[in-house]
């Protein structure tokens, strides 16, 4: 089995190394862990994936005893990882052609196994592109919250209110207060509510909402609005680079 771990440029390079040798301590059947940033033309992660299914393929085709000439690969893992831009990017890069799979900044685009789509020539190799999957109980809170805030949940699910709540107490909880001037507040808060509404304030951003009591319209910040800011920008990495799990390799 590979591994690909997919948005590298969100973590820090010094952890790639002990991540990789921890995860094939812990899972023995995983040969190989790649890190690939997508949207990085040069990434040497991306252009190392090929030549090692490619010698996986030759090696399993010199021991099959049927007439058998390529080599499926099934692409498998957690909803919105970058499953389909790796798969797209190997088939631009090698075959010179454009996507073969969707792509989407949300969960959920990949609704169904997709066709055979080519990647390599000699071995002739194709992947599979499959819809995200995930356990279907969760034996720790915070680890559903980890993987809403990477967006590998639907948000609206869990949550935006919910979501940066989970964030801000994770920055808080690591002393990072970069949202502090991003959200121009004058100091560290640890309440949600607090945190969105001096931001709306400070950025102008109201909803109208009727207001029964008086028969009209009355102007209140935009707390959803400045949730879905805040969770967008920690995805995008602007609040530095962020590792939820960076207590189990300092637990190692």
């Amino acid at each position: 089995m590979v591994l690909i771990l997919n948005k590298r440029d969100l973590i820090k390079r010094q952890y790639e190394n002990v991540i990789a040798d921890k995860i094939k301590t812990q899972q023995t059947h995983i040969k190989d862990v790649i890190f690939t940033n997508c949207r990085d033309i040069n990434c040497k992660g991306v252009s190392s994936i090929l030549p090692i299914l490619q010698d996986i393929s030759n090696n399993m085709l010199k021991y099959h005893r049927t007439e058998v000439y390529n080599t499926t690969v099934m692409v498998v893992g957690i909803p919105n990882v970058g499953k389909s831009s790796i798969i797209n990017k190997l088939r631009n890069t090698v075959l010179k052609k454009g996507n073969a799979t969707p792509v989407g900044p949300k969960a959920g685009v990949t609704r169904s196994v997709m066709n055979q789509i080519k990647v390599s020539e000699k071995p002739l190799i194709y992947v599979l592109d499959t819809p995200g999957i995930s356990l279907p109980k969760l034996e720790h809170f915070e680890s559903g919250m980890k993987l809403a805030a990477c967006n590998t949940l639907q948000d609206h699910l869990v949550g935006e209110v919910h979501i940066a709540d989970y964030i801000l107490y994770y920055l808080n909880q690591n002393q990072n207060y970069r949202y502090v001037d991003f959200f121009n507040l004058d100091e560290p808060k640890d309440d949600i509510h607090t945190v969105l509404t001096l931001a709306a304030v400070k950025k102008q951003s109201f909803k109208r909402v009727f207001d029964m009591a008086t028969n009209s319209y009355r102007m209140f910040p935009d707390i959803d609005g400045m949730a879905k800011l805040f969770i967008l920008h920690f995805r995008k990495g602007s609040f530095g680079f962020v590792m939820l799990d960076r207590e189990l390799l300092d637990s190692r």
